[in-house]
């Protein structure tokens, strides 16, 4: 039997009054968002309940909230699991997505190859952060922010409406991870509250004490949701994509965990990371996609050749932002070679906090 999947029905109205949470408003005119969102829906419903530790009695409930942090969640409430976005994430990953393409280009034809452009810009950073830190100081909302696009659909757009949903699906994928890992268990079996926060100053107040147990469960569901995301892609019937289709896919899919992760780091070098945090130094998290490709790699030796020209794709693309933009170059280092001591220490250190939190995998079901 798979796990029962909703999206915003009214047991996850009933939990956003619970915690004084606003659903959000389903904007007129949506082809995208909230279909997104159902084809997540169904992705989580493939999983059987077999292989979830301590599966929700009453299933899992899908939906965006009307907060303004780049924030997303997951809870145990009520015998449900509910997985939470905020807005303000929406927002962020709009935001950034219009900053790549429109002053950086980065989805324009050549993807993946193409000529280095001439020269550096001066890009406001944190990469789609604007809208939030301008909400933190009180100045409301600029428009300028998200430029009126195109009406016209280009290949350049519908690569960076790519790169938008698989910053959205990375980010429902990490939260239901941590329950497919075993993490919301774990919590519970430590009576902690079983609610895990993608933002962590808003983790810090919940889960009060720095610990290494949950900044490898941060990196362990970064991991599961690409390589979720990375083997679907790969693994699609050839009559349900193109090859060049399912290229941009794979491709897309890294950018976007890359960009997501420069997203985290920004926000922490601006609001200041806590002395107690409960998630890895963003800059460690960048690392989660080598770890991911190597964790595929050994899965199948089918996925070498798709992953080894994404990568080569990644870089070229990469390279190309980085001379737009030097303060980009933090993504580009995972694929550098000089870094294979840091992935190997991480898989090392994985592989350890693994043992180490083995009973997570234990336990009945929610109650």
């Amino acid at each position: 039997m798979n796990v029962h999947v909703t999206v915003e029905d009214a047991a996850f109205a009933a939990f956003a009054a619970d915690r004084g949470l606003l659903v959000a408003p389903v904007a007129e005119g949506d082809d995208f968002l909230r279909p997104m969102l159902h084809s997540i829906g169904r992705r989580l419903a493939e999983y059987p309940k077999s292989v979830l530790p301590r599966p929700p009695a009453k299933g899992i409930r899908l939906g965006f909230v009307e907060e303004p942090s780049p924030n997303t969640f997951v809870e145990s409430w009520r015998a449900h699991v509910i997985i939470g976005v905020h807005t303000g994430l929406l927002l962020s990953l709009l935001e950034a997505t219009v900053q790549l393409q429109d002053d950086i280009g980065m989805f324009d034809a050549g993807f993946g190859s193409g000529p280095v452009p001439p020269a550096p810009i001066d890009l406001a950073l944190p990469l789609g952060l604007t809208s939030y830190l301008r909400h933190r100081l009180g100045l409301g909302e600029d428009e300028s922010v998200i430029r009126e696009a195109g009406a016209a659909e280009t290949g350049a757009s519908r690569r960076a409406m790519n790169f938008l949903g698989a910053g959205l699906q990375f980010a429902c994928l990490h939260e239901f991870g941590h329950l497919a890992c075993g993490h919301l268990a774990w919590l519970r079996g430590r009576g902690r509250v079983a609610r895990l926060f993608e933002n962590p100053e808003e983790a810090a107040s919940v889960l009060p004490r720095a610990d290494s147990a949950l900044r490898f469960f941060e990196h362990e569901a970064d991991i599961f949701a690409l390589e979720t995301l990375l083997r679907s892609a790969m693994t699609r019937p050839p009559q349900q994509t193109s090859a060049t289709d399912k290229m941009n896919e794979i491709t897309t899919t890294m950018l976007a965990f890359l960009f997501v992760a420069l997203g985290w780091i920004g926000l922490e070098q601006t609001i200041g990371r806590t002395a107690d945090a409960t998630h890895p130094d963003p800059r460690d998290r960048l690392f989660a996609l080598p770890l991911a490709l190597t964790g595929l790699l050994e899965e199948s030796v089918s996925f070498r050749a798709p992953l080894t020209e994404a990568v080569r794709r990644c870089q070229a693309i990469l390279a190309r932002v980085i001379v737009r933009c030097p303060a980009f170059r933090a993504p580009g280092a995972v694929f550098d070679r000089a870094e294979v001591g840091r992935v190997e220490a991480l898989i090392d250190w994985m592989r350890r906090m693994d043992m180490q939190t083995a009973a997570r995998s234990a336990g009945g079901p929610h109650d």
